[in-house]
Formats: C-alpha cells, sequence, structure tokens
C-alpha cells in the first residue's frame, strides 16, 4: 500500500526543501511547515480530562470544522452550527463530544476522527454513547480511509442505539476486519437523516499498521518532443497493484495514459513517457493495492518542453543510487585517484553500489559529473 508523500512539481516555482529523510520532488520541492504534528497513542485513548475543554465553540457548521488535539484530528459537518469539546465524565476520565445544534437544520451529517500527522494505525475498537434522543434506534456506520480514499472492506456498522446517556455504551469491534490495519482516518455516519445532539466517543484502541507504507521518494515529470517524461522513485513498496500515469488539460478531468506494473520491493524506480495535450498539462499517479484501494499523488503541472533535471539521491548513500532525468544514459564511475571503478549506463534510474568500499567517489553520467558518498 501507499500513503503518498506530500510532493509536487511544476515549472517556473521557489525551491523548497523537504527534511532531511530524501523525500523530494524534482522541479519544485515543497516542505512541510507548521512544525511536527503529534500522533495518536496507540493503545486505549481514553480522552482523560479533569475539566471540559473547548476544542470548536458553536459556530457555522456546513463545511467541515477540524480541530487537532491529543495527535487526533476532529472533523464535524452538519446543517448548520455546530460544537466539540473534550468533556470530564467522572473522576479523571473524559469522552469527545461532537454536538450540533438541535434545530431542525442542525442535522448530524458526518463526524471524521484521524491521526493529525497523517500517519497510520490499526483500529481495533472503539466505544461511543449518545447524550440526545434523536440518536435513540439509530446505528453508526464507521468506514476506514487511508489518504482520503475509502479503504475497500473497512466499514462496521454498530449495533442499534438503545438510550442516552454515558453508561449506555456501544462498542464497535473491528479487531477481526483485517482491513482497518491500515487507515489513518475513520468516518462517522449516523443511518437516520434527522439525528442532531451529541455524539460522545469515549475511547478508541489503536495499534501499529499491519503493514509499513510505501513511499514516493521522488516524483519528475517534464515535456520533451515526444511526450511528457515521468519518472518516479520508490521505498518499501509492498501489496501495489500497480500505477497509472494519468493527465488533464483542466485539472479536473484526468485519463489513464499508462500503467505501469509494481514491482515491490525496498527500493525501486518506474519511467514512462506519455502523450502531452496542448498547452499546459496536469500530471497525477494513482496507485493501486492489490486489495483495489486507490491512491492519488498530488497534482504536477507540465509546460513548455524541458530537460528532465538529473539529480543523484540518496547521497551519502548505503546500497542504492537513485539518479532521476539518466535514462539510458552512459555513466563512469571513478574514485579519488582518478581510477575507472565501473561503467556502463544508467538504463532503469538506480545504480547498486553496495559492494563499494565506503569513501567518496565521481559519478559522472552523460558528462555531468556528481560527486558520491558511500557509507
Amino acid at each position: 500500500m501507499i500513503p503518498f508523500m506530500k510532493f509536487l512539481s511544476a515549472t517556473n516555482c521557489p525551491l523548497y526543501r523537504f527534511s532531511s529523510s530524501g523525500c523530494l520532488s524534482l522541479t519544485c520541492l515543497i516542505a512541510f511547515t507548521g512544525g511536527l504534528k503529534a500522533q495518536p497513542f496507540l493503545g486505549t485513548n481514553s480522552f482523560a480530562t479533569a475539566s471540559t475543554v473547548t476544542l470548536a465553540a458553536t459556530g457555522a457548521c456546513t463545511s467541515d470544522r477540524t480541530v487537532t488535539y491529543l495527535g487526533f484530528q476532529f472533523t464535524l459537518r452538519s446543517g448548520v452550527n455546530c460544537a466539540m469539546n473534550n468533556a470530564t465524565g467522572s473522576g479523571s476520565d473524559g469522552h469527545i463530544n461532537f454536538i450540533t445544534t438541535p434545530l431542525t437544520t442542525g442535522i448530524w451529517q458526518e463526524a471524521r476522527i484521524g491521526s493529525s500527522d497523517g500517519s497510520e494505525f490499526r483500529l481495533n475498537n472503539f466505544q461511543f454513547a449518545v447524550l440526545t434522543t434523536p440518536f435513540v434506534g439509530k446505528t453508526i456506520t464507521v468506514t476506514g480511509y487511508r489518504n482520503g480514499s475509502m479503504v475497500s472492506g473497512a466499514t462496521a456498522v454498530s449495533s442499534a442505539i438503545t438510550a442516552t446517556g454515558l453508561t449506555n455504551t456501544v462498542t464497535v469491534d473491528v479487531s477481526a476486519n483485517a482491513a482497518f490495519s491500515n487507515v489513518d482516518e475513520i468516518r462517522l455516519v449516523p443511518s437516520g437523516s434527522d439525528a442532531q445532539g451529541t455524539l460522545s466517543i469515549l475511547l478508541m484502541t489503536l495499534a501499529a499498521p499491519s503493514t509499513l507504507p510505501l513511499h514516493f521518494v521522488k516524483v519528475q515529470a517534464a515535456a520533451t518532443s515526444t511526450g511528457v517524461a515521468v519518472q518516479f522513485f520508490t521505498a518499501e513498496e509492498s501489496n501495489v497493484k500497480e500505477y497509472e500515469i494519468q493527465v488533464s488539460a483542466n485539472g479536473s478531468d484526468y485519463t489513464t495514459q499508462a500503467i505501469v506494473p509494481a514491482k515491490n520491493g525496498a527500493n525501486n524506480s518506474y519511467r514512462a513517457v506519455i502523450n502531452s495535450l496542448p498547452g499546459k498539462n496536469y500530471i497525477r499517479i494513482q496507485s493501486t493495492d492489490i486489495d483495489g484501494s486507490k491512491n492519488y499523488s498530488f497534482v504536477m503541472l507540465v509546460g513548455s518542453k524541458q530537460n528532465l533535471e538529473m539529480e543523484v539521491f540518496p547521497n551519502p548513500t548505503k546500497r542504492t543510487v537513485f539518479i532521476t532525468g539518466a535514462y539510458n544514459l552512459p555513466f563512469v564511475l571513478f574514485d579519488l585517484q582518478g581510477r575507472i571503478i565501473r561503467s556502463g549506463r544508467v538504463t532503469d534510474g538506480s545504480l547498486d553500489v553496495a559492494d563499494l568500499h565506503a569513501g567518496m567517489y565521481l559519478l559522472q553520467i552523460n558528462g555531468k559529473s556528481f560527486k558520491l558518498q558511500k557509507e
């Protein structure tokens, strides 16, 4: 599976950088801002509090209202006003209240609970209660999402709600449903269209995701005389079926121009040349997992003809070095004494240097030189 890293390529944009992890896009490099966000606690989150904490005061809620608290991102949408708080129950326990204004237009539409930093988790169960009678007799549908897309099979329906009050708890146990093993958000929707008032989340039990996420290490696209060249690199690829490279003239309506089978494994590189459209081209990559779930990259805007920028990464490296913009080009690797260590052609966008001794080397690709440090 693949939660896409936040990447974007475009022409004529300022240069930004990610952290030192090496996760970059080429033509335009985007940086995460606002500082590091906390992750949810793995285990049972009981939202303990000694007094009520207002998370979102009563206000307009016809679009998503979102707050971040205790490593979670809480979102609520209703027909009119809504509010959210972390309220005390008895002693030092607590619960998260999703509240809509009890009016005809104040329909409780959807709530979302996700990790504040986008990290994945396994949902084992969660427990809730309702404090207002319009929820009685209804059920709550719980659906798992990853990167904004519904995860196939990650759906559960609670038992019918029989009464109000914090002691009348409803538990949704999804520990046996493997589809909830790699989600970053759950969405809650009541079965009736007239649900109003307060739904209280009493606890959530999370575990580490069962599959480590794949990361896009780098993505690049550029217009050429024959179309648009797209190149991307992945790390820790697992359970991915294929990638579709899609193009749009308006940024909304996309068509698939190429399908690339996934290799799966630790480090992989991919390249394809697709047909371009007149004017600017919006390019995105769709990944499809073996279970059918789909994820999308950020969009890359490609304008006039340009060459793919050549870059060598990660540098330093221990095993594999990737070279962007170097498809089927000759290379020569020298040591610092000028001796040729290796030569050939870069056929798949990567070189295996695991057998090299640690130290500095000079890598020449089609006449362009790069210093390469082997750890």
